[in-house]
């Protein structure tokens, strides 16, 4: 009896240890490299490693006043090992931050933060030499009388202090500050003045004398605080001659866009930041040396100056800009029209500025005539006008004389700084007895979308019989065979559930993760930030189902990409949310209006999330069938 007791008494203590003990948990941070040129890029990777699954939150990061975070990401990763007859199984979490150094010297990375399990952990501090660019022993030396120097960049000393003398249009062109740069990257926008909501066309362009062999972008401009419509973002450096003052520059366009400012004040256009490696010339006309530095361009400041409220209008649309409107009603002949035959009718707003915003007041039809269902497109082209098109459904509902009443719209012109009017004219026609055979039910087209009858499925009687077998042998290799067959069966089913199951599993976790935070800045009121949260989140999902990345590809391109299933079905409500989440992110707060609404902004992220999570299920499970039948065909 006492060894039995001790015995429990062991048992016990070892399962209270094993039940309420914890787990080890492990937080580092981490760098690729400690010591670098100035203009050089390093990755600080903060890691939570644990024997078990733990809830681990973003790290809060400290000040990185001396740094630009130029790139992020994270990743999971799980390690099995076997060690004294145990397996041991690490699960690790890594967040990643590319950053570049903005000074010289001695340059520390505080300590992060990082909750796990509710739990905070703080990371250690890390030190960062940052040296010259050149080297210690090959400093720039001023510039002396011409010698037999073979140092290239001496070379293009009097190049750049031509440049810098040359006067300049404030706020339209930044220039060098190190006339001894063998390249540089110029920002030129054609205002620095501008009104909410007026354009604002931006181009970097890539400046050298020398030959640029290799080119890698490190930051897109971010541009917050506008509204952005890509007019070209170049895959290809296409050399263009500029003479400044009697010399000769190579000159590439980088990226143009036009920009849309969204709110008054002083609001920055923040840099491009690239690598390249520049050969330049040496001292007999011969390529010299191949050079690698990391450049961005300066930043600009833009006056954004407020609509005027005084003279504003009831019935302002919202947008600003100089726009043509042309409408037309879509019938035969109007003297044919019919009791409950549909008819089109098309209002199409053309010009300079941003299409997008505006806003179709209501129509005071009369109540023979329904509105059945509307529907919008929009597009920017990159000569700098751009489009909106409404087609309205519109059902003649009783028979006689009807009218559809003109309709008048005010815009802005930033440059006359006056609102204008646009006149939507209105139609009279005489609507005759139709056949009620035809007669349209009074449900927007788009709810009855996708409704088919099912169809009826009879199956056939099942009859079990048992046939006396005229052997009593056992067929062993049919065994074998149906054996076989269900292992490569239960083989498949376990590739499937854990390799193609997988994926979908991790991309629904990042949705939900990204979804649960912007439901936290709708309660905090951060509108804005729901818009702009939105919008990346339909990027990131149909960039991970397309495999083609979401970052600076458009999203119809995108949508090309996936499968025809997610297209068909997801494409016109997708369209109508994105256009909602722009307004909300990007588009001047007088033309948001109820969106700022937080039950509003609850339902929109609701509907987006459903959509979302219809696309991950449609987009994984089409495209790893498809990879599934490219390696495995069953005979028929």
């Amino acid at each position: 009896m006492k060894k039995i007791g001790k015995l429990t008494l062991i048992f016990l203590m070892f399962f209270t240890a094993v039940a309420f003990g914890e787990s080890p948990i492990e937080v580092q941070s981490t760098v690729d490299r400690n010591q670098m040129s100035e203009g050089d890029t390093f990755t600080l990777t903060i890691t939570v490693s644990s024997s078990s699954s733990v809830s681990v939150e973003e790290p809060k990061l400290p000040d990185l006043n001396d740094f630009d975070l130029l790139n992020t990401w994270r990743g999971a990763s799980t390690h099995s090992t076997f060690e004294n007859g145990t397996f041991k199984t690490i699960r690790q979490e890594s967040f990643h931050y590319m950053l570049a150094p903005k000074r010289k010297g001695k340059v520390t990375i505080s300590s992060a933060i990082v909750n796990v399990n509710g739990r905070s952990i703080r990371t250690k501090p890390i030190e960062i030499a940052v040296l010259d660019s050149r080297g210690n022993k090959n400093k720039i030396a001023p510039r002396q009388a011409p010698n037999n120097s073979t140092d290239p960049f001496e070379d293009l000393d009097d190049m750049f202090s031509q440049m810098l003398r040359r006067r300049q249009v404030p706020g339209f062109k930044t220039q060098p500050s190190n006339p001894k740069e063998a390249f540089f990257i110029q920002l030129e926008v054609d205002k620095s003045k501008a009104y909410v909501g007026e354009q604002i066309t931006a181009s970097w362009y890539l400046y050298t004398r020398g030959h640029v062999t290799e080119i890698d972008t490190l930051k897109y401009p971010s541009l917050n605080g506008f509204w952005k419509e890509d007019i070209e973002v170049s895959t290809r450096l296409n050399w263009e001659q500029e003479v400044i003052n009697g010399l000769v520059y190579r000159k590439a366009l980088l990226a143009s866009y036009a920009l849309f400012p969204i709110k008054e004040g002083k609001v920055k256009i923040d840099s491009y930041k690239a690598k390249c490696k520049v050969i330049t010339r040496g001292n007999f006309g011969f390529m010299g040396q191949a050079y690698e530095y990391t450049k961005a361009s300066k930043e600009v400041k833009v006056d954004v100056l407020p609509i005027p409220t005084d003279k504003m209008p009831k019935n302002f649309s919202g947008a600003v800009g100089v726009f043509t409107l042309k409408s037309t009603l879509n019938k035969d002949d109007l003297s044919k029209v019919k009791v409950n035959e549909p008819i089109s009718y098309t209002i199409r707003f053309e010009g300079k500025g941003n299409a997008k915003l505006i806003d179709l007041p209501s129509l005071e039809l009369p109540p023979s005539l329904e509105l059945y269902d509307t529907k919008k497109d929009s597009k920017f082209f990159k000569t700098g006008k751009s489009y909106k098109e409404f087609e309205l459904l519109i059902i003649p509902r009783e028979a006689g004389e009807v009218e559809i009443p003109e309709t008048t719209i005010s815009l802005f012109n930033p440059e006359t700084a006056e609102f204008y009017d646009q006149k939507i004219p209105g139609y009279r026609f005489t609507v005759l007895p139709g056949d009620d055979s035809q007669k349209m039910a009074s449900t927007p087209l788009t709810n009855q979308a996708g409704e088919q009858p099912k169809a009826q499925v009879y199956s056939p009687a099942l009859v079990v019989a048992w046939q006396e077998s005229s052997s009593q042998m056992i067929n062993y290799p049919m065994w074998i065979g149906l054996i076989l067959l269900s292992l490569m069966i239960l083989g498949w089913r376990f590739y499937v559930e854990n390799g193609f199951g997988q994926k979908q599993k991790n991309i629904s976790e990042e949705l939900k993760r990204r979804i649960k935070l912007i439901y936290q800045k709708i309660d905090r009121g951060e509108w804005r930030e729901v818009g702009v949260d939105g919008t990346n989140a339909i990027y990131f999902v149909f960039g991970a189902v397309s495999e083609e990345g979401g970052a600076h590809v458009e999203l119809e391109q995108l949508l090309l990409k996936t499968p025809p299933s997610v297209r068909r079905e997801l494409s016109q409500p997708l369209s109508k949310l994105m256009e909602k989440l722009e307004r909300i992110g990007f588009a001047p707060e007088g033309v948001v209006g109820s969106l700022k609404d937080k039950e509003e902004q609850k339902k929109l992220i609701g509907q987006l999330e459903k959509i979302l999570n219809r696309a991950i299920t449609l987009g994984v499970q089409t495209t790893e069938s498809s990879k599934s039948g490219d390696s495995f065909e069953m005979g028929g």
